[in-house]
């Protein structure tokens, strides 16, 4: 007979619940087994007092740095400001704001300027003035709308052919007329989202338009010495005028939009140059981070 709890040899595996089992008294009882409780252990939380001091640290150098770049921009545009007094370019003498006659009346010099800023697109000022100044010639009593679409198309092209763009030129200049002829009674409109929408304008010509035939400064006029300079100087971090205007727009005082055009420009055409800058003679290249210039020279 097999000892009691030992099986034969033979016999298979045999499954059996195993459930504990203890003697109490001479009598064995179940045991149930105690249930373990979960304890939730308090860390305390320690406050790294180096750590917080050195956010507030950063936050204040931010805050410090936002006020000296805002100072410095000041200097920048004072500097420059006194250099463009001092020194005459192209658009000064040949560019958009100088090419509308006045001598005919507020409405013809609303008109040609607004046709010397349409013929300005990708031209420099010193092949715009003779250029509009031929295409006058041919309206001795002032430019208008009607005298412009009773012009002969090919004449129209003539005049242009010294700036390049002729034909697309020649066919805004005489879409954006009869607009004006038919809406606007020969007149320009006089805001810049209805500028915006005529054959030919962009948001820059809109917005010298805006400065100056209506005196109204509702955007920054952004070409490609602005665009370019407001980057170099790191006033903006851009790839295209349109970010440009945008961003500039969010930070620059109002009162700077309309004069930053003509300061740009003309510190764009004689000395912050695209190619081979003159940072040796610029009056602010010790505020200048000159970005994306090869060498100052």
């Amino acid at each position: 007979m097999p000892r009691p709890g030992l099986r034969p040899r033979s016999a298979g595996p045999v499954l059996e619940t195993v459930r504990p089992i203890a003697t109490v008294l001479g009598k064995q009882t179940k045991v149930h087994p105690t249930k373990k409780r979960h304890t939730v252990k308090h860390v305390p939380i320690g406050y790294d007092v180096q750590q917080i001091a050195l956010e507030t640290v950063k936050v204040e150098i931010k805050e410090e740095a936002s006020r000296s770049h805002k100072v410095e921009w000041q200097d920048v545009w004072t500097s420059i400001e006194a250099y463009r007094k001092r020194v005459e370019a192209p658009v000064d003498t040949c560019g958009c704001a100088v090419l509308g006659r006045k001598e005919f009346g507020d409405k013809v010099h609303r008109f040609e300027t607004l046709v010397s800023l349409i013929l300005s697109a990708q031209t420099p000022d010193l092949k715009l003035a003779p250029t509009m100044r031929l295409l006058q010639s041919h309206t001795p009593e002032g430019m208008t709308p009607d005298a412009l679409l009773a012009m002969d198309p090919e004449l129209i092209k003539s005049c242009l052919a010294t700036i390049g763009m002729q034909n697309q030129k020649t066919k805004s200049l005489l879409a954006t007329s009869r607009v004006l002829r038919e809406r606007y009674d020969g007149d320009i409109p006089p805001t810049w989202e209805e500028l915006l929408a005529l054959p030919g304008v962009g948001p820059k010509i809109a917005a010298l338009t805006m400065s100056i035939a209506w005196n109204k400064d509702v955007a920054i006029a952004v070409d490609t010495h602005v665009h370019r300079i407001s980057n170099r100087l790191g006033w903006v971090r851009t790839k295209n005028p349109e970010a440009t205007r945008q961003t500039l727009e969010r930070w620059l005082p109002k009162e700077y939009w309309g004069p930053i055009n003509p300061l740009l420009v003309g510190f764009g055409q004689t000395l912050c140059r695209a190619q081979k800058p003159g940072c040796a003679e610029c009056p602010a290249a010790m505020l200048c981070p000159k970005i994306g210039t090869k060498k100052a020279r």
